[in-house]
């Protein structure tokens, strides 16, 4: 197998493979006519089978240390990374809340028959997501191997798939689609990590962890389910009282 020493190549070639993938998911959806749900789930584990295939099961270790210091390293005291989420975040809250592909987005989230009939490309719009969501992606694994300093092809990202949906409800992303913040998003991303250090602290076994992190997403449906149930409209007793005489 040829080897490239260079950490452009290897942050461009993650960042593609990120959107090819994202891609994949976004045709299987709108072409397929697959629920996401299925789509993501039979992807995600071809993805890591592919991954497994290629490393052989093992660890790649990265000697690079440009690229080591892009998780590692800090910028005027700041973690890089740090700011890197930072920018993140401004460029989604401003892609959002500030632009009209981000209401577009949110018009078909919330309902995409409506969307369609409004004049927006559903399909395209979808594929564009589901690509983008597949370049974060890449992101998330290019700091991810800087900061351990190696490709894991399954324990470095074990589990997260969990706790990133726990962290998405919890921050009040609508699971029906059309709700939703990034800031949310955040703070449910700090509720699941002040929870997963706390129960370290706390010397708690994993096992139990997994148990309470399971717990914490069906309690986060259940108050998501409770605050969007349909509710029933008081009838103003003048009302009730103009029916009876009627009868």
């Amino acid at each position: 197998m040829m080897r490239i020493d260079s950490p452009l190549a290897g942050i461009a070639a993650a960042l593609l493979v990120g959107m090819v993938g994202g891609l994949v998911n976004g045709i299987g959806v709108t072409k397929g006519k697959i629920e996401p749900i299925i789509v993501t789930l039979a992807t995600y584990s071809a993805y890591r089978g592919f991954a497994l295939l290629t490393t052989g099961g093992y660890a790649v270790n990265v000697r690079n240390a440009a690229f080591n210091h892009l998780g590692n390293g800090t910028v005027l005291g700041t973690p890089i990374t740090v700011l890197m989420l930072l920018v993140a975040i401004a460029s989604f809250i401003f892609l959002l809340s500030h632009t009209t592909v981000g209401r577009n987005i949110y018009a078909i989230g919330g309902n995409p028959d409506a969307a369609r009939l409004a004049g927006i490309n559903v399909n395209l719009y979808k594929l564009g997501v589901y690509t983008l969501a597949g370049l974060m992606a890449g992101l998330a694994a290019i700091i991810l191997s800087s900061r351990t300093k190696s490709g894991q092809p399954i324990s470095g990202s074990e589990g997260l798939e969990l706790q990133a949906i726990t962290a998405a409800i919890l921050g009040g992303i609508s699971t029906k689609g059309g709700k939703g913040t990034i800031i949310g998003a955040m703070l449910g991303v700090l509720i699941i990590g002040t929870l997963n250090n706390g129960m370290i602290l706390l010397s708690i076994p994993t096992f139990y962890q997994r148990v309470a992190r399971g717990l914490l997403l069906i309690i986060a449906v259940l108050i998501q389910n409770w605050q969007t149930r349909p509710r029933r409209k008081a009838v103003p007793p003048a009302a009730i009282a103009a029916t009876g005489s009627g009868n």
